[in-house]
């Protein structure tokens, strides 16, 4: 029986490496520290912080939690899309709004964008759906003269670009995500945040760890991506650039 997503295939393609990095793995003596990974993928993309979490629904979910926004707050999302889109906005007690999409691209319309708007609306969250990206100049634009938080939702869009610029490097904050379906995926899934702001990027560490700095300083979450997992996703992230 062959496997949807190709894993039996690539590992027997890449059976040595797997075997070695195994190894290597079991005769560390850190088995929580995935920061190797945080500054590969990080340079990847030209941002400054990488922040790897359990899967990208918590990647969304901390997003907003680290910017405060909550109870009373309007986070605008699309009408189309996988639901953790929206459902990161309930979590945090705030109230998902959705807009319509272009019928050209699927994704969010700046018109509809506008019309949803008012003063409680806080941040977007905006997919580039199927790993599709599309222009949006005009929508960034609109976030900057709001003060709206524009969430980048490159879930699906690893290594996609347009005009030279790549998935995961417009948002104010962007995240990634490793599921079975993905370009690149981990044994378990996972997840990764990528931000410019070092606050932000700090705030982040703290809440997928228990919300754990140098005392226990406010409610955190358990969300730690699993240090052979994230050395599975480079490995594949190295076996993807080789193939390009």
């Amino acid at each position: 029986m062959i496997s949807y997503d190709g894993w039996d295939r690539e590992y027997l393609e890449n059976k040595q490496a797997y075997l070695n990095m195994f190894d290597r793995f079991m005769s560390q003596l850190n088995y929580e520290n995935n920061e190797d990974f945080e500054k590969r993928f990080a340079v990847r993309l030209g941002r400054k912080h990488c922040i790897s979490v359990a899967s990208a629904t918590d990647a969304l979910h901390f997003a907003l939690l680290a910017h405060d926004i909550g109870i009373d707050d309007e986070v605008l999302v699309t009408d189309f899309s996988w639901i953790s889109s929206s459902s990161c906005v309930s979590m945090v007690g705030a109230t998902p709004v959705f807009c319509d999409i272009n019928l050209d691209s699927y994704h969010m319309s700046i018109d509809s964008i506008k019309r949803m708007y008012n003063d409680k609306v806080k941040a977007i969250v905006y997919p580039h759906l199927f790993g599709n990206m599309t222009d949006t100049q005009d929508i960034q634009n609109f976030c900057k003269e709001k003060n709206i938080l524009f969430i980048e939702d490159s879930a699906q869009g690893l290594g996609s670009s347009l005009n030279g610029i790549y998935a995961g490097t417009i948002g104010d904050i962007s995240v990634f995500s490793f599921n079975s379906n993905k370009v690149v995926a981990g044994v378990n899934g996972g997840g990764v945040i990528l931000t410019d702001d070092d606050k932000i990027a700090h705030r982040l560490k703290i809440i997928r760890r228990h919300g754990k700095d140098k005392d226990y300083t406010i409610l955190g979450y358990n969300s730690r991506m699993y240090v052979l997992n994230a050395e599975i996703i480079n490995l594949r992230l190295k076996n993807l650039e080789s193939n390009q």
